[in-house]
């Protein structure tokens, strides 16, 4: 049988072992990075042998014919097979229009549409401001964009050998200064609250700032107090909202 249950993956290599936690589902390309993250090696140039046989890396662990608590090897590529190791990449842009283009697995996600660019003579992240306009790459429903599109290669996301289906998207953000002024709001919340006086001077003085209404009450009902609210009272009529709040 495969493997069938979670438990750890044992990877040997110059004599050492590291064990790899894993679940059936886990691909045996994520075992590969892991443990040369743990070996300090470069996982393009490596593979996984178990009893001498190179395992498929775009297989699932219950898939792969491994035994439970199967021992692997991490063993270094020769040069011939780490240039064989080449992906067909598809990429799709939000048009519809589709791209083909063969890229090493160490090539970064990236570095990918930097090189579609030219392919489909289409700008994906060249002059791209970072801040407003967020690039990113879809494979398997999982989306990378921003850092982690920067940070990945084809390798870490699986793709080692074969062809794959990328889909690129461009999202723009929201305004910067959503991001800003969140702890002013708080502040302003604090002093609204704790100065009520000056707050209720501002709104009969000026226009109602737009960051300090007080807690639980929309802008638009205070712009309506404001409209509505009625005239100074005469001396002679002061005293009548006092017998009606006792």
């Amino acid at each position: 049988g495969g493997w069938s249950r979670k438990m750890p993956v044992n990877v040997e290599f110059n004599l050492r072992k590291k064990a790899i936690p894993a679940t059936p589902a886990t691909q045996l390309v994520e075992v590969l990075v892991k443990a040369c993250e743990e070996f300090k090696q470069d996982p393009a140039r490596h593979c996984l042998r178990h009893k001498k046989k190179e395992l498929d890396l775009t297989l699932p662990l219950r898939l792969a014919n491994l035994p439970n608590g199967a021992s692997l090897d991490l063993q270094p590529l020769t040069e011939e097979e780490q240039r064989a190791r080449i992906v067909s990449i598809t990429l799709q842009l939000e048009d519809g229009r589709r791209f083909q283009k063969g890229c090493h697995c160490s090539t970064g996600l990236f570095d990918v549409l930097q090189i579609f660019e030219d392919l489909c003579g289409t700008r994906l992240v060249t002059g791209v401001n970072m801040l407003d306009e967020v690039p990113g790459v879809t494979f398997m429903n999982k989306t990378l964009e921003g850092e982690d599109l920067r940070k990945s290669s084809l390798l870490n996301v699986g793709l080692v050998s074969g062809g794959a289906l990328l889909k690129y998207r461009l999202r723009r953000s929201e305004p910067a200064e959503a991001e800003q002024g969140k702890p002013e709001d708080s502040e302003s919340a604090q002093q609204s609250l704790s100065r009520p006086e000056e707050k209720m001077d501002d709104v009969a003085s000026s226009a109602v700032p737009e960051k300090e209404f007080p807690v639980g009450q929309a802008a638009s009902e205070v712009e309506r107090e404001v409209a509505v609210s009625p005239p100074a009272p005469t001396k002679g009529q002061e005293e009548n909202p006092k017998e009606e709040g006792e």
